[in-house]
């Protein structure tokens, strides 16, 4: 399993994408509940104190975002 060192305030979307390349709901989604020995505070806080390790799902246990995708291109 992967992990990454957040950094001082930064997001959780801001932090999938700088680990993942991508920073839809459902990428943050998965990290967050990945780390789920973190507090709760920290968890649901709008920004992540710096040092933190955090978990980093396999990227293919998680579905490619489809929005901005046309219908018929699904």
């Amino acid at each position: 399993m992967n992990t990454i060192i957040s950094l001082e305030n930064e997001r959780w979307d801001q932090l999938a994408n700088r680990a993942m390349g991508r920073a839809d709901m459902d990428t943050v989604t998965h990290i967050i509940a990945l780390n789920s020995q973190l507090a709760p505070a920290i968890r649901f806080a709008a920004t992540l104190p710096g040092g933190l390790v955090i978990k980093l799902p396999d990227v293919k246990h998680i579905q490619a975002p489809t929005i901005g995708v046309a219908p018929w291109r699904r």
